[in-house]
């Protein structure tokens, strides 16, 4: 089971992400699904965009951001849907609010096997500068324990090269791979999942 663990801050676009992402592996037969939602709030809202897909089977854990509430829940879903579904994908979109050192230093203590564990961080290109000033140490953990990143929103942001740059400063041996709602189809990000998990 290839787990991989959507990090980013509200807003910056994950259920678009995951959603184009889908969209490839289904086209590409490329193995079964699963996702775990990590909600803030009484209603998982993005049931609504990512429940058409057939083959994604959807469990939201609702209720509470800290982390440690939310880590809990985290590790028996995973457990669950391991036994219950076994897929070859496992997606895990993580609260705008998730700390990803400590969620994924916890998920990695599961894997078995031939499970694979990748962190991807998406970065909201329009507003990154603005949020590393406001909360420098968050922000940089997210990316600072990510495997991949992803900047988004980058057809309408006006500091495309300056916020590559500064997350290269951070974390400068990561893939940074660039994003667009209105262009983007999950292809470039599909194919760096398949090259951090070689047997794909």
């Amino acid at each position: 089971m290839h787990i991989v663990l959507f990090a980013g801050f509200l807003g910056s676009g994950k259920t678009t992400v995951i959603s184009r992402l889908i969209e490839v592996i289904r086209r590409r037969h490329a193995g079964s699904m699963a996702l775990i939602e990590n909600e803030v709030g009484p209603n998982g809202v993005d049931d609504l965009l990512l429940g058409g897909f057939a083959e994604v089977k959807i469990t939201s854990l609702l209720g509470g951001c800290a982390c440690c509430q939310i880590t809990g829940s985290l590790l028996r879903a995973i457990q669950t849907i391991r036994k219950d579904l076994s897929p070859r994908w496992l997606f895990v979109e993580l609260s705008g609010v998730a700390l990803l050192s400590g969620i994924k230093g916890q998920i990695a203590g599961l894997l078995q096997g031939d499970d694979s564990l990748t962190a991807v961080t998406i970065i909201d290109a329009v507003r990154w500068m603005r949020l590393r000033r406001a909360a420098p140490a968050f922000m940089e953990d997210q990316i600072q324990d990510a495997d991949v990143i992803l900047l988004n929103k980058t057809d309408v942001a006006h500091e495309t090269e300056t916020v590559r740059d500064d997350v290269a400063q951070v974390a400068p041996k990561h893939p940074i791979l660039t994003f667009s709602a209105l262009s983007g189809d999950g292809e470039e990000l599909f194919e760096e999942l398949c090259t951090n998990r070689k047997e794909l």
